[in-house]
Formats: structure tokens, C-alpha cells, sequence
């Protein structure tokens, strides 16, 4: 970036998942099925200190649909009425923790090279233990949307022209390191991929990327609760298309997992 000009951008995107699990210690023990949809709008804004510094900021805000069906252990539908403290149909919308950071970028070999360093602020909404909350047979909530507490990131990209491809490479962590109010430590996040992009065909630009997430269990006053997120690592592939449009670009991009682990913790992990 230029010395005090301006970068901003937005960002939407979603998901959707399942999980199924049995709880036992319901009454009557039930089986849960859940779908969610997960969506999220991102906006980033970026300021040139220098030609080679710059102050970013990324605020996202998020919108969780759940619909959650639960049956008796042999598959008997519940009663009318019926409603669970654990899961419940329910759209959650809110902001989650901005990251607050700074980037610096320099060019060697050819390949320019970008690297930030920053903060996630906890101003997304935090939940009380929901497992504490189970046990004592209280209605609770699983989905948070910040961590309450400060996170440190760090991302690495690195980009290289060859002939009429670029390729690219990104690294990337988020590095908690203390728990927050009611003993919640999100687990650490890694992530890396490798893209490039094609030659530009009618001003589209068409793209294939391969990425890898990695996530370590979460825990709750330093335990790990197997209807907890566990971790879990997935590698995925990505085909995007982009469109230069003045001063602005357009991409869009779709991803699929091709290989996901999920491991075990005191028992079997739900399905997902």
C-alpha cells in the first residue's frame, strides 16, 4: 500500500453443517439431530503508514440458523411440546471479535510477500459453561460468537508470478493463550494453502486452491468435554473466479472438504 491511501473490503460467506448425537442424561434420554446455517459478513478497512506498513482492521458479523428434531434412544418422536435445555430452533445474529492488527509487506526473488500481526478484541457474545449448566439441568447455549478474551493472529502470504499464473501460498494461526470469564480457551487454529491462478479468460480470472484447517479442542476450566468441539483438521479443495471492475475486484469462491478427522475424546464423537 501507499503511504495514506486507503484499502477497504467486504466479504460474505456461509456454510452449512449436522451433527447427531445421543444424550443419555436427558429425560427421557434422547437422541439430537441439529442443521445449522452459518453465515457471516466481514468488512476490513486498511491504512498506509508507509509504503511498506499499514493499520488493518476486520469486523465481522454473524447469523447462526438452528433447527434442532430429538427422538427417544429407539427413534420414538417426542411428545408435542417437548424442548430441549441443550438445543432449540433459534436464529442468533450478532458481531463477533474485530481483529485490530498490522501488515508489512516487502518483495524478494520475485515474489512479493505479505505478513500481519494483530489482535482479535472480545466484544463478540459470550455464554456462561453450557456443560456446568447441563448438569445442572438448565436451559444453555453452545454458540458463542466471541471469545471473551484477547487473541493474537498471525498470517503469512506469499505470491509469485510464473508466466501468465500466479501461485500463491498462505499460512496462517490464531494463538489463545488464556481463558476467558467462565474458564472458556478456544483451541489454537492453523491453517495453510497453496492456489494459482489462471489465465485471465474475458477478464475472468479462474482459480484452484487446496487448504488445510486445523483446530484444537476447546475446554472449559481446562476440560475437555466430549459433546464439545474436540477439534478437528479438514483439507479442502476451492475453485474461485474473479472479475476486475475499475478500482474494485469480485471473486467468488466455493470449497469443499475432501478429507476431515474429528478425533475422540472421553467417548465417541457425535457425528458431524
Amino acid at each position: 500500500m501507499q503511504e495514506g491511501s486507503w484499502f477497504f473490503g467486504a466479504s460474505v460467506s456461509g456454510t452449512t453443517v449436522r451433527v447427531r448425537h445421543d444424550a443419555p442424561e436427558d429425560i427421557p434420554p434422547t437422541k439430537h439431530d441439529q442443521r445449522f446455517g452459518i453465515s457471516e459478513v466481514r468488512l476490513s478497512a486498511a491504512y498506509g503508514l508507509s509504503d511498506s506498513l499499514a493499520m488493518e482492521l476486520q469486523v465481522p458479523y454473524r447469523v447462526t440458523r438452528t433447527t434442532a428434531t430429538s427422538r427417544t434412544l429407539d427413534g420414538t418422536p417426542l411428545p408435542a411440546g417437548y424442548e430441549s435445555i441443550h438445543h432449540r430452533n433459534e436464529t442468533l445474529r450478532g458481531f463477533a471479535d474485530p481483529r485490530v492488527g498490522g501488515r508489512t509487506g516487502w518483495t524478494v526473488a520475485r515474489t512479493s510477500v505479505s505478513a500481519g500481526l494483530g489482535l482479535t478484541v472480545p466484544l463478540g457474545r459470550i455464554e456462561p459453561d453450557p456443560f456446568e449448566l447441563g448438569d445442572q439441568g438448565k436451559k444453555h447455549q453452545h454458540i458463542q460468537f466471541g471469545a471473551g478474551t484477547f487473541l493474537p493472529y498471525v498470517d503469512l502470504t506469499a505470491r509469485r508470478q510464473a508466466g501468465p499464473t500466479t501461485l500463491g501460498l498462505g499460512l496462517g494461526a490464531l494463538l489463545p493463550w488464556q481463558s476467558n470469564q467462565y474458564g472458556f480457551q478456544p483451541g489454537v487454529r492453523v491453517n495453510g494453502s497453496l492456489q494459482a491462478s489462471l489465465p485471465a479468460w474475458r477478464k475472468l480470472e479462474p482459480g484452484v486452491r487446496l487448504d488445510v484447517a486445523h483446530e484444537e479442542p476447546e475446554s472449559w476450566d481446562g476440560a475437555i468435554q466430549q459433546d464439545g468441539n474436540v477439534g478437528r483438521t479438514d483439507v479442502l479443495v476451492a475453485a474461485s473466479l474473479g472479475y476486475p471492475a475499475g478500482a474494485y475486484r469480485l471473486s467468488l469462491d466455493v470449497a469443499a472438504a475432501v478429507w476431515t478427522r474429528i478425533p475422540k475424546a472421553d467417548g465417541d464423537a457425535g457425528q458431524l
